[in-house]
C-alpha cells in the first residue's frame, strides 16, 4: 500500500556516543520501509561522538547495510560535525565575535553530555540536507516485534506530519474541530524500563521518591495532585504493548511522548532546544512549547522499547545520571515559567508558522532569568538533598555530593538559560546559513 505525505525529504536522525550496530540496522530497516511506502527521499543521519574505535565499528555496520540508492546515509564523527558547524558560523553576517564563535561551537559540541545539543545538531544537519521532517531515534532503545513484524513508527509520522487532510480529519480527536492547521509533531511513547531512571528510588524509599520526583511537576499543584501525576507518568503508566494501531489527535500532554519516538515538521527549523550541559529532558522542549501554544499533535501507539545501558548501573554511571536528573528538576523551574508566559499570550498560529518566534522566546527567557529564580532553585535543591539523604545508600552518597556542589548547580541552571536566550537570538540566521550551503555540503 502506498501512502501520501507532505514531506519532500525525511531525515531519520540517530545521535549516539556508543557502539550501536542494532540501532543502526533498525534505522536502516525503518528508512527502507519509509521509502517503500511513501516514495520520497530518505536520509539516515548518524551523529556519532564516540571515540575512534567505536566510530569505526559503527562505520563497519553502516558499510554492510546494503541499502538502495534512494537512501542517503550520513555518518559524521565529532570532528566532522565541528567542521561543518564552524563553516556555518563563519558564514553569519555580520560576523559574530571570536568569543561568540567559540561559545556557539562549545554549546553545540560540549565536552560533557548534552541531550539538547545533540538534538540541535540534528536539526541543523537535517536542515542542511534539505529535509522538512525529522524523525528522532535513540541508540539505547529497541522496537517491538509483533506477529513476525517490527513495529516502526515512521509510517504514522510521515502520514500525518505537515498535513491538514482527510486522514487527520478521520482521527479520533480530543481537540475542538477545526482548531488546527498543519501537524507539527507526531509521536509515541515507550514500553520497558522507565524513561527517567528513578525506579530504583521508588523501590528503595517511596517517600523520598515522591518528595523528589514531585519537584519536576508544576509548583502550583498541591502535594496530592503532584503525587497523582507522578503515579500517572511513572508508576502506573497506561501504555500497553502493541496489538493494533491506535492513533488520535490531541495536545502534547494528552498522551506521553518520548524523545526516542518523536518527529517534527518545520518547527525545529523555527525553534531550537536548550543546550544545557549534563541535564536530561531539555530535548523535550519543543513538546512543551507546542502544549503551551495548544497546537494539536498526533499520537500513536507504536511505542519503542526502552532499556538502560550497563554503565547506568555502575557506581560512577549512577552518580552521573542521577546528577543529570537533579539538573532537570532545576531546569523545570524555568520551563514552567516560560510556558506560563506563553499561555498568557496569543496562542493562534497562521498557516504552518508558530507565532512564538525564536526572538520572542528569547525575550521571555530573559525576563524570567532573575535572582529570585536562584533563590527558588536553591530551596528546591535542598528538598532534593533531604529526600536523597533520607533514602540512604547510594542516594545518601549522592546527597553529600549535591551539598558540596549546590551553589554551582543552581548557578549552572541559570547560566544555561541565559545562554539559551542568546542562542535563540542567533537561531534564525544559523538555520538560514546551514540551508544556504546545501549545494556545497553533504547533500551534493
Amino acid at each position: 500500500m502506498a501512502y501520501t505525505t507532505a514531506s519532500k525529504k525525511a531525515c531519520l536522525a540517530l545521535p549516539t556516543n556508543r557502539v550501536c550496530d542494532k540501532a543502526i540496522q533498525h534505522l536502516a530497516n525503518e528508512a527502507m520501509l519509509a521509502g517503500e511506502l511513501f516514495n520520497i527521499d530518505i536520509v539516515m543521519l548518524i551523529l556519532d561522538t564516540s571515540d575512534s574505535k567505536n566510530f569505526a565499528l559503527n562505520k563497519f555496520t553502516i558499510d554492510h547495510l546494503g541499502l538502495p540508492m534512494t537512501i542517503q546515509v550520513i555518518h559524521l564523527s565529532r570532528s566532522q560535525q565541528r567542521e561543518y558547524i564552524k563553516g556555518w558560523i563563519n558564514e553569519i553576517q555580520p560576523p559574530v565575535t571570536y568569543e561568540s564563535n567559540v561559545s556557539m561551537i562549545k554549546q553545540l559540541l560540549p565536552d560533557g553530555v548534552s541531550y539538547g545539543a545533540a538534538m540541535n545538531r540534528a536539526f541543523l544537519f537535517s536542515n542542511h540536507l534539505g529535509c522538512d521532517t525529522i524523525h528522532r531515534r535513540d541508540s539505547d532503545s529497541d522496537y517491538q516485534y509483533v506477529k513476525g513484524k517490527w513495529i516502526y513508527p515512521i509510517i504514522h509520522e510521515l502520514r500525518f506530519l505537515g498535513s491538514n487532510n482527510e486522514a487527520v480529519n478521520k482521527l479520533k480527536s480530543k481537540v475542538p474541530l477545526g482548531s488546527y492547521r498543519d501537524i507539527h509533531l507526531v509521536g509515541g511513547s515507550y514500553v520497558g524500563a522507565w524513561s527517567m531512571d528513578v525506579e530504583g528510588l521508588y523501590d528503595k524509599n517511596r517517600q523520598a521518591f515522591y518528595n523528589s520526583v514531585g519537584l519536576c511537576m508544576p509548583d502550583q499543584l498541591s502535594d496530592h495532585d503532584k503525587h497523582t501525576l507522578v503515579d500517572e507518568l511513572f508508576v502506573n503508566r497506561d501504555v500497553d504493548v502493541f496489538q493494533y494501531d491506535e492513533i488520535e489527535l490531541g495536545y502534547a500532554n494528552t498522551a506521553p511522548i518520548d524523545m526516542c519516538n518523536v518527529s517534527f515538521w518545520r518547527i525545529h527549523q523555527q525553534l531550537p532546544v536548550p543546550n544545557a550541559l549534563d541535564t536530561i529532558g531539555t530535548d523535550y522542549f519543543l513538546i512543551a512549547i507546542l502544549q503551551a501554544l495548544e497546537v494539536p499533535t498526533v499520537h500513536h501507539n507504536r511505542h519503542i522499547k526502552n532499556y538502560h545501558t550497563a554503565r547506568r548501573k555502575t557506581e560512577s554511571g549512577f552518580i552521573d545520571y542521577q546528577c543529570r536528573i537533579v539538573k532537570f528538576y532545576l531546569y523545570m523551574s524555568y520551563l514552567y515559567a516560560i510556558c506560563a508566559e506563553i499561555n498568557g499570550s496569543n496562542k493562534n498560529y497562521v498557516d504552518d508558522r508558530i507565532t512564538i518566534t525564536a526572538g520572542v522566546l528569547s525575550r521571555i527567557i530573559k525576563s524570567i532569568v532573575t535572582p529570585q529564580k536562584l533563590i527558588d532553585n536553591k530551596q528546591k535543591l535542598q528538598k532534593i538533598i533531604d529526600a536523597y539523604d533520607a533514602a540512604g545508600g547510594s542516594y545518601q552518597v549522592l546527597s553529600k555530593q549535591l551539598v558540596r556542589e549546590q551553589d554551582n548547580l543552581v548557578q549552572e541552571a541559570q547560566n544555561d538559560m541565559q545562554l539559551f536566550a542568546e542562542w535563540l537570538d542567533l537561531w534564525d540566521v544559523l538555520i538560514h546559513v546551514s540551508a544556504r550551503q546545501q549545494c556545497k555540503g553533504l547533500g551534493s
